[in-house]
């Protein structure tokens, strides 16, 4: 299981699906097999295996073990991660010369934590995913801002001024 899967189209448009999206909630959570989810979001099972094949396919869930009790095998599902992301970024170009220096410093701490998640992406084997995703976070974005304090108080106090003196001219 991975902290974050940046999907595609065809990932996103499945994902948005209100079944799916409790589904997946569910699989971050817990493995859980095909019964245990059709009892717990209350839809057929028939259903459910279409949903479930469909997510599988797309990559958005993983088979993680398969109990056989004679004739029978019972698959046991997980989401593939514990964030999914949408892929949907819209360039921002600030005629401000402050609100471009504030977007450049944002991108470039964007860019360090990112480059901190890939690095621990891969959720360790017997491990809580939400419980390791949690504490990625708070350690990627502590850390961060702390390395980058002094420049973050500096742009922050020309960001607050530009702030404040724009909401003057609106009122």
């Amino acid at each position: 299981m991975q902290r974050f899967l940046i999907l595609n189209e065809d990932q996103a448009k499945l994902i948005l699906d209100n079944i799916n999206f409790k589904i997946l909630e569910l699989l971050v959570s817990e493995e859980l097999n095909a019964t245990s989810l059709s009892e717990k979001l209350k839809v057929p099972l028939p259903t459910l295996w279409r949903r479930l094949s469909k997510l599988e396919k797309y990559g958005l869930i993983e088979v993680t073990r398969i109990e056989r009790k004679r004739n029978f095998k019972t698959k046991y599902y997980r989401a593939k991660a514990v964030y999914f992301v949408l892929p949907l970024n819209i360039p921002l170009h600030p005629k401000d010369p402050i609100a471009r220096k504030a977007l450049e410093f944002l991108s470039a701490l964007k860019k360090i934590m990112d480059d901190k998640y890939k690095k621990y992406n891969e959720i360790p084997k017997g491990i809580d995913p939400i419980d390791y995703a949690v504490i990625l976070d708070a350690f990627v974005t502590f850390s961060t801002f702390l390395e980058k304090e002094e420049e973050m108080r500096k742009i922050l106090d020309e960001v607050e001024q530009r702030l404040l003196s724009l909401m003057k001219v609106t009122h």
